[in-house]
């Protein structure tokens, strides 16, 4: 298990969605709330490091927003670069 899946089990530990997807432009995603439920979305066209380094910031900021996310993970040199 690599660090961008650590990190998503984290997410789902603390009941936010995380949702891979082509977002427009260089986008790269983070946290949001979709009718109320919190959501974090990376940009599958970035490789996994970026994906990590998108998703520890977005458990940051959903932490900041009263979401109780357990902080564990290094990112540093996070995933396998794919």
């Amino acid at each position: 298990m690599d660090t961008l899946d650590q990190l998503i089990a984290l997410a789902r530990n603390a009941s936010i969605e995380v949702r891979t997807e082509k977002l427009r432009g260089n986008t790269s995603g983070g946290f949001c709330r979709i009718g109320g439920e919190p959501v974090i979305f990376l940009n599958r066209s970035h490789k996994r490091v970026m994906r990590a380094q998108v998703l520890r910031r977005a458990l940051d900021d959903a932490a900041d927003h009263g979401i109780a996310v357990q902080q564990a993970v290094d990112v540093q040199g996070a995933g396998s670069g794919k």
